[in-house]
């Protein structure tokens, strides 16, 4: 393989390392959108429970998982910042106001 041949072959390598980098990217920018502190949704003005507490009671009775900031399920005790799904929580919310009607 000459030189030039390796360069073109290292410049496609890179390019793909590029693509798969700024794919990668894009994929955590949307998981972190969707993620969303519970102490700071429980502080916003909407429907749900205002208080730490009464927002990680709401959560579990329905059945809504608490995160950690990688999206994972938060075990239990751990110190860790808990965090939600913004997309479980719009369903659980749309669930109930049908029920409701």
């Amino acid at each position: 393989m000459s030189s030039q041949e390796r360069q073109k072959d290292l410049k496609r390598q890179i390019a793909a390392l590029r693509r798969e980098l700024s794919d990668l990217k894009a994929k955590v920018e949307r998981m972190e959108s969707d993620l969303v502190p519970v102490r700071k949704l429980a502080s916003q003005e909407n429907s749900l429970p205002d208080s730490y507490t009464g927002f990680k009671r709401w959560m579990e009775r329905h059945g809504i998982p608490l995160r950690t900031k990688t999206g994972h399920p938060k075990p239990k005790g751990s110190k860790e910042a808990s965090y939600v799904s913004l997309k479980e929580v719009r369903a659980e919310e749309a669930d109930t106001t049908r029920a409701v009607r």
